[in-house]
């Protein structure tokens, strides 16, 4: 090493001295270990040098292969110079000088090997030679042209296409060129043509989109000037409408009067003037919407229960046949009109505090505060059957809708503005009318809530045929009996009206000869109340209308002596009014004077109320209010303390009756035993009496028949209710009792006893039958009632004299249950018990009887074990007389008690709301959903006739009733 690097020069400017050595021998062992140092190190850069000038002729051909393609798409298909010729030359070029390259490569001999270069450096000759053609042939063909052809402007670039066009391919031959040519030719004429129809439409389109844009702008401006055109159009037209509808107004003499009398009824008679009437034109509303607004009851308004605790009768005297009442309310702070509603008296304070009086005692039970002064209210009967209350008060009209949710009244109310109303009434057509007061009164009429008319109030009755009626008789009931007759009052005094008989609902009606009495017992024979309309010509009832120049007019009592103003009708054949000297004048429906009375400290009358149904009358004096009524057995004397107070409700049955239709059945087989079956009339039902052959049927019209089931013949009816009429003692219920038979009339809150020979009305008690539990028994002769007051009491009333037998307060039992909201009640067996059930307790309480007629009959509670039916809200009852065992259930629940052991037994689940009675033998027990029987312990069920075991039978076991039908056994 130290000798082959001795000449290299150590000054850098200078060149290196080369020379050649003479070699020397190789040592023994140098031969046999390989070559030098020094020769590994020539052959690794002559290795190197080799590779690298491998390398260098392949990135060329690299570069070739990539960018020749896109130089020959460039030319094919921007230049329009065909090299199709030279693309498959120059790919054979290119790849083999990749084949010399590659085998150059693989033939370089590395550091560590001997060998000969000769191999290498000749492929990459070869090589080279090849890619230097190669890329002549591109440098030619693709280089050089673009480098001209960019040089140039675009005429020179044309130029130099139509030369290279003419010159033609030197490849080709001169027919090829030709037709080389040719082709070019035809194309660049193509191109030229479609150049130039390209610049053709171009400029077509852009002329079109111009004239285009001309056009808009042209229509736009037309538009815009339409518009304006337009628009002053319409403002003129609207200018000329409000000048023609200023001047139609000027001469729209009903559309005036229409628009004045609606600012009068709504806003008073300072709103405007009344202009010159226009006829019936003006007084059509045109269905002008006046929505009734709803009148919340909030806690301050809603209805309280009164304060007061005793009655407001002060003073009762019997005078002349009648029973005279005073109470504790002074006349001139109520309004003069009282009616009967939901079995109850209703009275209506100045203030606007409406009274819910009961009946019975004349205690108040309600108070409603309408919080505004009122002039005068009424009960109006609708078309559809149902009644409100329409209160008059100082600017709006009142409407009051009283209805039950389960045990609670619900109050709907809701008002109308309207200025001074005075009276209401309501159509046949469910038309309300309303007349207000002042010194030009009106008449508006609604349908629903539109105001269909307006009339001035004097105009529309100066056209009422025979004179007008007495200013308190309009919008005040009165009753049309089935002859058509009634009375009311007019100025001529109290005047008959008949309406004629073509004109009676019932032309064909022929009663009875046999019936006795038919002709003159008026009360009996009500056919519908009626109203007289606000303009006097119509009698108005919830039906239909009669025409007043129909009806045939007589004056029973005349004017002279009396205010006629003032009238009320006491009975069918009673009439009641008033004079200077007397507050109370009672004439016969004949005209002769009957009674003529004066009440000490009271005042001047200041009116009188009829309460029909009922035969009473009340008398508003100055100091007072008065309640008369005609005497009778019970008002001979005073009732004796806790008895309970009675309401006269004086019927006459009749002792025959309207036919009543049994019709024959197909017979039944039951067992052995065959039995006859008799229809009755469909909607009636139908009890036992006391004898076995006795029958009371209720039929659908409300007539209670007393029936003998040997001749099926009706020996006595009473019609409560009539076909014709509104039924107004409707009885929803018969039973049979020790002191007769007895029947609930929910209506009018009133339970009436009635002799079971001549169905006479003995008396007649206050009920809660709508509301309330009631319980009776065939073998005895009292009532157990529950008395909805806030203390939940129960009174056992002696139906014989209406006596208290004893009361139960709830607050006195054990445990207490403070939920009453149901209520149960029963007698226990062989009625020396009493069975009541609250919520979801039950309670049995045991009588002691009175041990003198001084003294009066205890209760005393039987300890039950504790129990609770929690799956109902109600407990029912199950009783036997032979037994001392009382079923009692609710929900799913079934227990048997026994009253002397007090033992407690569960028995089997049950139907929800399932009802239980005893067999007739008292030794099992009927379920009615299941429609089986069980023993009393609860097993052994078996199957039942549905008919033959839940009806009930006769007193002789040989009849008995189960739906609509009779079963009488052969």
């Amino acid at each position: 090493m130290t000798d082959l690097f001795a000449s290299l020069p150590s000054n850098p400017d200078e060149e290196p001295i080369l020379c050649e050595l003479a070699p020397e021998p190789l040592p023994a062992w140098a031969a046999l270990s390989g070559p030098s140092e020094a020769e590994m190190i020539e052959r690794a850069i002559k290795g190197r040098i080799a590779i690298t000038l491998a390398i260098a002729s392949w990135l060329p051909a690299l570069g070739v292969i990539v960018i020749g393609p896109l130089i020959v798409y460039y030319h094919t298909h921007l230049l329009l110079l065909s090299l199709d010729t030279w693309f498959v030359p120059l790919a054979v070029l290119l790849a083999l000088a990749l084949v010399f390259a590659i085998v150059a490569f693989f033939r370089t001999p590395k550091y560590y090997q001997a060998g000969q270069r000769g191999t290498a450096l000749a492929c990459l000759s070869i090589a080279g030679v090849l890619l230097s053609v190669a890329v002549g042939v591109m440098a030619v063909c693709a280089w050089k042209m673009p480098a001209i052809l960019l040089s140039k402007t675009d005429a020179g670039r044309e130029q130099l296409h139509r030369q290279a066009a003419n010159q033609g391919d030197p490849d080709l031959t001169a027919a090829q060129n030709m037709d080389l040519r040719k082709n070019r030719e035809r194309e660049n004429a193509a191109a030229a043509k479609l150049a130039k129809r390209t610049t053709e439409v171009t400029t077509a389109q852009a002329a079109r989109k111009e004239a285009r844009e001309k056009e808009e702008t042209l229509e736009k401006i037309r538009r815009a000037t339409a518009a304006d055109r337009q628009r002053a159009a319409r403002e003129a037209e609207v200018q000329q409408q409000a000048l023609r509808e200023e001047e139609i107004k000027r001469n729209d003499k009903p559309g005036n009067y229409r628009q004045a009398l609606r600012l009068r009824l709504t806003q008073g008679v300072d709103s405007t003037p009344l202009p010159e009437y226009a006829g019936p034109t003006g007084e059509q509303n045109n269905n002008y919407s006046l929505d009734w607004k709803k009148l919340n009851f909030h806690p301050s308004l809603r209805p309280t229960p009164s304060a007061a605790t005793e009655s407001l009768v002060d003073g009762r005297t019997l005078r002349e046949g009648f029973e005279v009442r005073r109470l504790r309310l002074a006349g001139e702070d109520f309004v003069p009109q009282a009616v009967v509603y939901y079995g109850s008296l209703w009275l209506l304070q100045t203030n606007g505090t409406l009274l819910q009086i009961r009946l019975t005692d004349l205690q108040t039970e309600y108070e409603y505060p309408l919080k505004t002064r009122c002039h005068n209210f009424n009960l109006l009967l609708q078309p559809g059957g149902g009644q409100q209350l329409q209160v008059c008060a100082d600017d709006s009209v009142i409407r009051l809708a009283l209805s039950r949710t389960g045990e609670r009244l619900q109050v709907d109310a809701s008002h109308q503005r309207v200025v001074a109303p005075r009276q209401v009434t309501l159509t046949d057509d469910d038309e309300l009318e309303v007349g207000t007061g002042g010194e030009e009164p009106l008449i508006a009429t609604w349908k629903g809530n539109l105001l269909t008319s307006i009339r001035e109030q004097d105009r529309a009755r100066s056209r009422a045929p025979g004179g007008a009626f007495a200013e308190s008789q309009y919008g005040r009931s009165f009753t049309i009996d089935r002859e058509g007759c009634f009375y009311v009052s007019r100025p001529e005094g109290i005047c008959r009206g008949q309406l004629p008989a073509v004109l009676l609902p019932d032309v064909n009606f022929k009663p009875n000869p046999s019936w006795p009495n038919y002709s003159t017992q008026r009360e009996h024979k009500s056919l519908q109340t009626a109203t007289v309309s606000l303009d006097g010509l119509n009698i108005i009832s919830a039906v239909r209308r009669w025409p007043v120049a129909d009806v045939h007019w007589q004056t029973v009592v005349p004017a002279e002596g009396i205010d006629s103003g003032k009238f009320a009708q006491l009975s069918g054949n009673r009439l009641a009014t008033c004079s200077d000297q007397h507050n109370l004048l009672i004439y016969d429906a004949a005209g002769p004077q009957i009674s003529a009375q004066n009440f000490p400290d009271a005042g001047k009358t200041l009116g009188l109320a009829s309460l029909s149904p009922l035969e009473m009358v009340v008398v508003f004096t100055e100091k007072r209010i008065f309640v008369v009524a005609p005497d009778h057995s019970l008002a001979q004397a005073p009732p004796k303390t806790e008895h309970y107070p009675t309401v006269d409700l004086r019927m006459h049955p009749y002792s025959d009756g309207p036919p009543l239709q049994f019709k024959s059945g197909t017979g039944r087989q039951f067992g052995d035993e065959s039995y006859k079956v008799t229809q009755l009339p469909k909607g009636s039902q139908a009890i036992w009496g006391e004898r076995a052959n006795r029958l009371y049927v209720l039929d659908a019209d409300g007539i209670i028949y007393r029936v003998n089931t040997d001749t099926w013949s009706v020996s006595n009816s009473l019609p409560l209710g009539e076909k014709w009429s509104e039924k107004p003692y409707h009885i929803d219920q018969i039973r049979w009792t020790q002191a007769g038979l007895v029947a609930s009339m929910p209506r009018l809150h009133l339970l009436a006893v009635l002799d079971p020979d001549t169905l006479k009305i003995r008396r007649t008690f206050e009920f809660h039958a709508w509301q309330e539990p009631w319980a009776t028994h065939p073998r005895s002769p009292w009532i157990f009632q529950s008395i909805p007051t806030r203390g939940y009491r129960f009174d056992l009333i002696d139906l014989r004299d209406g006596a208290i037998v004893t009361t139960i307060n709830a607050d006195k039992l054990k445990p207490k249950q403070r939920d009453g909201y149901r209520k149960s009640v029963a007698f226990g067996p062989r009625q020396e018990s009493l069975l009541i059930g609250i919520w979801q307790r039950a309670y049995a309480l045991r009588l002691n009887p009175a041990d003198s007629a001084q003294s009066k009959t205890s209760w005393e509670q039987i300890e039950l074990p504790e129990r609770e039916f929690k799956e109902s809200p109600q407990v029912g009852f199950a009783v036997h007389d032979e037994t001392d065992r009382v079923l009692m259930f609710g929900g799913t629940q079934l227990v048997s008690c026994d009253l002397k052991s007090l033992e407690v037994k569960e028995l089997l689940k049950i139907p929800y709301d399932a009802q239980i009675r005893f067999a007739r033998d008292s030794k099992s027990m009927i379920i009615g959903k299941y429609q089986k029987e069980y023993d009393l312990d609860g097993s052994t069920p078996r199957s039942i006739d549905k008919a033959k075991d839940l009806a009930e039978y006769s007193a002789d076991g040989t009849k008995f009733i189960s739906g609509e039908a009779v079963y009488e056994r052969k």
